[in-house]
């Protein structure tokens, strides 16, 4: 692979490999529990249609899918995987009251939590920035 890694990957693929590799990953994630509450799902995949910050927000399972078939450095050694965020974004960021009390500013979603490579976090957070300006207010 490239150093562009899984970039290269999926722009390799046709859109229709490309389409069946969504529907499977989604599948795979949400396939169970949207059989049990399909009308909580279709709910949260009209959010996830309303804009590309929508979408990555709701989609952690595809970055993971995607990642985990890149070439990372980083990703190799037992000793470069951490606990990372897993969901980073901005909207994933605020305050919140700590155990003493305090008014903190921090990362405040953890629901996407793994044990990974740091890279995956960072560079998650490098593309939120470009889908966070199509945010609908």
């Amino acid at each position: 692979m490239t150093t562009r890694g899984v970039v290269d990957t999926i722009r390799g693929e046709s859109p229709e490999q490309r389409e069946l590799f969504i529907l499977e990953v989604f599948d795979d994630a949400f396939g169970t529990l949207a059989a049990s509450d399909s009308a909580a799902f279709q709910g949260k995949f009209r959010k996830m249609a309303a804009s590309a910050f929508a979408f990555y927000r709701g989609s952690a399972c595809l970055y993971y899918a995607d990642v985990v078939r890149d070439q990372d450095a980083f990703s190799d050694s037992a000793a470069m995987r951490v606990w990372i965020q897993g969901d980073l974004h901005a909207a994933n960021f605020g305050t919140y009251m700590n155990s003493e009390g305090r008014l903190v500013f921090d990362v405040n979603d953890f629901d996407e939590a793994y044990v990974g490579p740091f890279t995956w976090d960072l560079s998650g957070w490098l593309r939120a920035w470009p889908c966070s300006g199509t945010r609908r207010r």
